[in-house]
């Protein structure tokens, strides 16, 4: 009986501290840089709001199990652009860097979740950037932008969305 509880004990604890998993895949031939991050979306404001940046190369993947140590790539996307540190905001005021060391992230990684993602498109043989759009959201009361495709007048087609299946978080770029 003391094992049971043990074993229970353990694994309650280790969920309590999971944080959702997001997979971003960039189908484009372009470079895509990405301004995204977590929130608590029961609240109005989405705080605390935990954002950090990376670069995707064209047909690249990034996949993130969390805010905490997501500067050493998972076994399975050792390629994964790493992510040193993320701006916390924990309320009205300026957002703290946190290293992706900080003990800090692990109970904020059980408090929040996936919200929303910036992104810009820049040519890999040119620099042109291109511009860009913003998936996700849901914070201030504003709806949650679930696909935007590319204006007609922009150079380039694009059409990106943003989604939740199997308690995972995807932002796909095609």
């Amino acid at each position: 009986m003391k094992k049971l509880f043990l074993s229970l004990l353990v694994t309650s604890s280790f969920s309590i501290y999971a944080q959702k998993t997001i997979n971003m895949f960039n189908y484009t031939s372009y470079i895509v840089t990405n301004s995204f991050g977590g929130g608590d979306i029961g609240t109005y404001s989405c705080l605390p709001l935990i954002e950090s940046r990376n670069t995707i190369p064209p047909g690249g993947t990034a996949i993130y199990t969390g805010y905490y140590n997501s500067h050493i790539p998972p076994a399975t996307n050792p390629s994964n652009p790493p992510i040193d540190s993320w701006m916390v905001k924990l309320g009205a005021g300026n957002a703290v860097p946190q290293p992706s060391t900080s003990p800090m992230l692990i109970p904020l990684g059980s408090s929040t979740d996936w919200v929303l993602n910036k992104f810009g498109i820049t040519d890999p043989n040119s620099g042109t950037f291109y511009g860009g759009d913003t998936v996700g959201g849901g914070c201030y009361n504003n709806p949650v932008i679930t696909q935007v495709n590319s204006s007609p007048s922009s150079p380039v087609t694009y059409q990106a969305v943003w989604f939740t299946a199997g308690g995972q978080t995807y932002f796909v770029i095609q």
